[in-house]
């Protein structure tokens, strides 16, 4: 009997030591287990760090001479219209003096005293077919219809961006070949790029060859159909245009 009590009590300690042997096996197993989790969480959250970063840098406003710009051209022209373009400035004066700078820049600028004129006094001016004026209003309502829309002339009857179009275009019957090839750009800007390509192949016809490897890459995006029906657009507005032309010549010839 006590030779089996004495048997029973190793083999109650041997239990106990398997099962304390099992749960320190199971405890350890656990642990590595969490650990493993807790750096594979870590590192999970250390790899999104900088594509979080990334897509902020992404998201910052840049001039839109870093990031929309025309193709190497004989003038090195730089579209004013592209997107991801930061508001215009609010202060008149400051509105003025980047207006100024960005469309000497590109080649449509005006007299000194239109910057300064007053919408009333530019959409006045504009129905007399006054081209700085035109060229005013296109710029204007393209760039700074927030600061202008509280003005009483302020024309609400079409969206900014359409009214920018129309008063450029206007210019462009008024013999600009440049405000031709910002027309084509404030269309490719809204993502029309058939409209973009004709006002391209108008703006070459009328000798501002500025666009001309832009036009290219319009070109490559449209069917054989919209490049013939965008030829003949251009044929018959630039006909149009010089019609236009002459018959203004004409009619200061005869004021005279």
């Amino acid at each position: 009997m006590a030779c089996f009590s004495s048997a029973i009590r190793h083999l109650n300690s041997f239990y106990m030591t398997k099962q304390s042997f099992v749960a320190s096996v199971i405890i350890t197993i656990a642990v590595i287990a969490s650990a493993r989790y807790f750096i594979h969480t870590e590192e999970k959250y250390d790899q999104a760090k900088p594509i979080e970063n990334t897509v902020r840098a992404d998201v910052i406003p840049v001039f839109p001479e870093i990031n929309h710009t025309i193709a190497q051209s004989t003038t090195g022209i730089i579209s004013p219209f592209g997107r991801g373009a930061p508001p215009p400035p609010k202060s008149l004066e400051e509105r003025i003096r980047v207006r100024k700078v960005r469309m000497e820049k590109n080649g449509y600028s005006t007299p000194p005293e239109y910057y300064a004129m007053s919408l009333q006094e530019l959409h006045i001016r504009a129905k007399q077919n006054d081209v700085y004026a035109l060229l005013q209003l296109g710029e204007q309502y393209w760039s700074e219809s927030e600061e202008l829309v509280d003005a009483p002339s302020f024309d609400k009857a079409l969206p900014p961006k359409d009214n920018a179009i129309k008063w450029m275009t206007a210019a462009v019957g008024q013999g600009h070949s440049r405000a031709a090839t910002l027309v084509s750009l404030m269309y490719e800007s809204q993502g029309q790029e058939l409209q973009a390509y004709t006002w391209a192949l108008i703006s070459e016809r009328m000798g501002d060859l500025s666009i001309q490897d832009h036009r290219k890459g319009f070109e490559a995006q449209l069917t054989e159909n919209q490049r013939y029906q965008a030829v003949l657009m251009a044929d018959k507005t630039n006909s149009e245009i010089q019609t236009t032309i002459l018959d203004a010549l004409r009619n200061k010839a005869g004021a005279r």
